[in-house]
């Protein structure tokens, strides 16, 4: 019934053999006179743009005479037209129940000759090619977005949603920092982090994660190799802990928390100012942000009232940003009873949803990660909101071409995970070039492999310290702009984080 349901929609319906093309397959149809006939009416389309519908009749004339077909055959063929026709001219053909149908009829002829083949290959003996092809299944899609008229109430209605996307920031952080980033991290964004090596990406990809996961979203972390999977365990438990589980980072230390040069210099006047005054206020304020570090700290020790400010809106708007510090206590390191509570505390009694897949290194690929996906959603019914991937370049390419165009094929296949069921935010971070490590900011010629890897992307970021690492050790990353595929912006313009990895916090707060 169905393959006699998929004829009668190709000889009358141009809508619906446009809307089947993507997944049309003919070996797909068990009967020679269904894939007769099918052919017959593709190339019809194909000709004249249309559906052959009452000339298809003669159209069974014309191939009898210049095919060699048996008569037993034509026979057959011209019972199975003259049959459809006879019935549609008593019915109208509804294309979505028709498309459905068809789609539903592949999967099923999909998975069954797909069993067939793995089941012969392993009665066979040839075990590795029957695992080969298992392994390379390739699903029929369960739907098929169509043709949208743009007049049409399906059109308004799919308007609407597109503007509700692309205000729904699925992890939200305040200004500055949020001006940067939120409306990036959107559903069907594809956002890559460009750092050299020891720039803490890892912990910046956790750092998104958590705050994901903290904010409602279903998280899935794909580790490819840099990370085994208890250090993945160890960094979410020092990241909700606030404290490592390392003895030499317990001990008493410093850590930024931001401030302003108005309120450093004393030359600030406004109402809402924390403090009354100034502990530089020998030092112009243009001068502050020259300050050294050791500076700060004496400061600190000297001036016990002195009260870092960020409480104007000008502050989020302007460069006026500079970094105080606090001092943070000896602990005890973290132990697994601490660690423990903490999990189960965030996770499971806050009924978070992160599930985290771990790859030993050259094992994962693109197809790898979508066959994760759909166990994980016909198993627990989990469909993410947000994708991350530590890291890109540790992703293994599928294809035999050269490197730079595996490379390509890999951000392609990144860029169709964001497009594909539910529109996941997909989040992941690459490896700058060598000449990097001599640059204090990266530009978009500080691409490793090939650049293309920018074409695919809807957001590209610069994660930055200076080559001294003087930022490294107070807690300082800079982040810039290097691709917005939706808004403007200026690859100078910086945002700075502030951070204590010590105690696994890629982000304390951030200015301008």
């Amino acid at each position: 019934m169905e393959e006699r349901l998929i004829i009668k929609g190709l000889i009358f319906s141009t809508e619906y053999i446009k809307s089947i093309q993507s997944v049309w397959d003919p070996t797909l149809l068990q009967s020679s006179t269904a894939r007769r006939i099918a052919s017959w009416c593709l190339d019809y389309y194909r000709k004249y743009d249309k559906a052959p519908a009452g000339d298809i009749e003669d159209l069974f004339f014309t191939k009898i005479k210049s095919l060699n077909i048996s008569n037993e055959e034509a026979e057959d063929i011209e019972d199975t037209i003259a049959g459809i026709v006879n019935e549609t001219k008593k019915e109208d053909i509804n294309v979505k129940y028709y498309v459905d149908e068809t789609l539903r009829y592949f999967r099923r002829q999909k998975l069954l000759l797909h069993s067939s083949s793995i089941e012969e290959l392993a009665k066979s003996g040839e075990i590795e090619k029957a695992e080969y092809v298992a392994s390379n299944f390739k699903l029929v899609p369960a739907t098929i977005e169509g043709d949208l008229e743009l007049g049409s109430d399906e059109a308004i209605n799919k308007l609407k949603e597109s503007f509700n996307l692309a205000n729904q920031s699925l992890i939200k952080y305040p200004p500055p920092l949020g001006d940067f980033l939120n409306d990036q991290l959107v559903r069907g964004g594809l956002v890559g982090f460009l750092a050299p090596e020891k720039r803490g990406k890892t912990w910046f990809l956790i750092e998104l994660a958590m705050r994901a996961c903290s904010q409602g979203r279903r998280v899935a972390f794909f580790q490819a190799g840099d990370l085994s999977e208890y250090d993945f365990l160890r960094r979410i438990s020092i990241y909700l802990a606030k404290k490592s589980n390392k003895l030499k980072y317990c001990c008493e230390h410093y850590e930024p928390v931001r401030d302003c040069i108005y309120n450093q210099s004393n030359e600030c006047t406004r109402e809402e100012r924390s403090c009354k005054f100034g502990i530089f206020e020998d030092i112009p304020s243009e001068n502050i942000k020259d300050v050294k570090y050791e500076q700060i700290i004496d400061a600190y020790k000297n001036y016990e009232d002195y009260c870092p400010c960020s409480n104007c809106e000008r502050y989020f708007r302007e460069e006026i940003g500079t970094i105080w510090v606090r001092k943070v206590e000896a602990t005890s390191p973290l132990t697994v009873e601490e660690a423990e509570r903490m999990n189960r505390n965030f996770f499971k009694e806050n009924a978070k949803s992160f599930r985290l897949a771990t790859y030993p290194n050259n094992t994962l690929t693109i197809t790898g990660i979508k066959m994760k996906l759909d166990l994980w959603e016909r198993q627990y019914d989990f469909v993410p909101d947000v994708i991350i991937i530590d890291y890109a370049d540790l992703i293994v390419p599928e294809t035999k071409y050269d490197f730079r165009h595996q490379q390509n094929e890999i951000w392609k296949g990144l860029r169709r995970l964001s497009q594909e069921k539910g529109e996941p935010l997909v989040i992941t971070v690459t490896q700058s070039d060598a000449e990097s490590y001599e640059k204090d900011t990266l530009t978009l010629s500080n691409f490793s492999e090939d650049k293309r890897k920018f074409s695919h992307v809807t957001a590209f970021f610069g994660l930055n310290q200076d080559r001294k690492g003087v930022e490294k050790s107070v807690g300082i990353m800079r982040i810039n702009v290097l691709i917005l595929r939706e808004d403007e912006f200026t690859i100078t313009k910086q945002v700075k984080v502030l951070q204590n990895l010590k105690r696994g916090r890629p982000y304390l707060g951030s200015f301008l």
